[in-house]
């Protein structure tokens, strides 16, 4: 078995007041952990070698992998995700595989997923990402998908995994456009590629996400074979009265 480096990150309210600094020890919460630079999924494995699937749990506030340590592409990660409290963040270029803190303002309601998207590992049907928006939170119509790699007359959707309750594939991001190298906002007129769960041609409107799990998934049209980007999807989590 080739020998493994292991990766630790561990969950910091930096909100201000007398929670500055204390350990969210929370367990739920996902991270995605991606090639540098690039919107694909690293391998990651256990301790004992076993593969690990992605995206990773948080446990007690911590999250905790290994990649081999043979190779460049795994001594630099990216790292994507969602806190137990719903809050999103993301990291680049991380060289230190040491237990490391992942800084989250508690405090703060208004958030934008970052969602790495590629057809190497999704293929051409519905891909389930593993990652859930928190329940009760307001999902903007404003999204938009930042093409990294271009691939001509292919397109990309997103949304609910559409065998969940109020799922649709398509609900987000339907069809949208990997022809060009750019950031493609959503739209509702002309070419519509806002999603029936926030509006589509009519008005734009915030989707709300039901209580329990609603995993978000990519699906890449058919005979795309190089296409990936980042989709962002800004959020608002529900006011804790």
């Amino acid at each position: 078995m080739a020998s493994l480096r292991k990766w630790s990150f561990a969950l910091i309210d930096t909100r201000a007041g007398t929670q500055m600094g204390r350990a969210i020890v929370l367990s739920g919460g996902t991270v995605l952990v991606m090639k540098s630079g690039l919107p694909e999924r690293q391998s990651l494995f256990n301790k004992d070698g076993s593969v690990l699937a992605q995206p990773v749990a948080f446990v007690g506030g911590v999250a905790t992998f290994y990649t081999q340590t043979s190779g460049a592409a795994h001594d630099v990660i990216d790292i994507f995700g969602i806190a137990p409290g719903g809050q999103s963040f993301m990291y680049q270029g991380l060289t230190d595989s040491n237990l490391q803190e992942i800084n989250i303002d508690a405090s703060k309601r208004d958030h934008t997923l970052i969602l790495p998207a590629s057809v190497i590992d999704a293929g051409v049907v519905e891909f389930t990402t593993g990652m859930q928006l928190p329940a009760g939170a307001l999902v903007s119509p404003f999204q938009a998908l930042n093409v990294t790699v271009l691939e001509a007359a292919r397109t990309l959707s997103w949304g609910i995994k559409s065998t969940e309750p109020g799922g649709s594939a398509t609900g987000f991001g339907n069809a949208v456009s990997l022809a060009a190298k750019a950031v493609v906002p959503l739209q509702s007129a002309a070419t519509t590629t806002r999603g029936a769960a926030i509006g589509a041609a009519t008005l734009d409107h915030d989707f709300t996400v039901l209580a329990g799990s609603q995993d978000i998934s990519v699906t890449f049209s058919a005979g795309s074979t190089v296409a990936e980007g980042y989709i962002e999807i800004p959020y608002r989590l529900p006011f804790a009265a």
